[in-house]
């Protein structure tokens, strides 16, 4: 990694480090939405020097903090929080939606839907259909409908193939709590002033990298 790699590569770091971070604080108030963290990977074949800068800068990938966010009480019955890992599927036009925001309601044709009207699938992935206001969802996900069993509550554990279904035994929730976030404020606060002064550090090398660039052409032209 020649100098100019150098400096450019924490400028690309703190960039990367600047976006993650970012949009980790625009979703603090998210409910159930998970923060992200970057790590660095190096580059392990430095045989060719001449390919593009990004072929020769450190990568970054982001890894998601599964931690539980901070369970709180609205007391509305239809508000679900999930107090164990796995998302509520939501089945949209065409394509199914993970989420962990458990604010449901009850639509028109009497289905459980999200607060973006988007049905509810259930551990059979079929739809939650209710007759009555009275609802009540045991700290299992099942949910009874004046006092009739109806459906579970369909948990997914996403992966490649699209999804699988927790067996129940693993399955937390708690009727009339939401799950917060569990974005650190402080930490990402602190994130984001490293990554402004890793910014002016490549800064500072780039312009001493173009003084002495410019220095050696000088001297080149002066014929030595």
């Amino acid at each position: 990694m020649g100098l100019f790699d150098f400096a450019y590569a924490p400028i690309e770091a703190s960039r990367a480090q600047l976006s993650t971070v970012s949009n980790n604080l625009a979703n603090m108030q998210t409910l159930g939405f998970k923060s992200q963290s970057l790590f660095m990977m190096q580059p392990t074949d430095f045989s060719d020097s001449f390919g593009t800068i990004e072929d020769r800068l450190p990568t970054h990938n982001h890894a998601f903090n599964l931690s539980q966010g901070a369970l709180r009480e609205t007391g509305r019955e239809l508000d679900i929080a999930l107090a164990s890992s796995g998302h509520f599927l939501l089945m949209t036009e065409g394509r199914p939606i993970p989420t962990r925001d458990g604010r449901f309601e009850v639509s028109i044709d009497g289905l459980l839907v999200s607060s973006d009207g988007f049905p509810v699938m259930s551990a059979s992935m079929d739809l939650i259909q209710l007759e009555t206001a009275n609802i009540e969802i045991g700290d299992d996900g099942r949910v009874f409908d004046d006092g009739r069993l109806v459906a579970t509550l369909g948990v997914f554990e996403l992966d490649e193939a699209g999804g699988n279904v927790l067996s129940q035994d693993q399955v937390t929730t708690a009727q009339g709590y939401v799950e917060d976030s569990n974005v650190d404020l402080a930490a990402n606060m602190t994130a984001m002033m490293q990554a402004m002064r890793d910014a002016e550090m490549g800064a500072t090398l780039l312009r001493t990298y173009n003084s002495l660039l410019g220095q050696a052409i000088q001297t080149f032209g002066n014929g030595g």
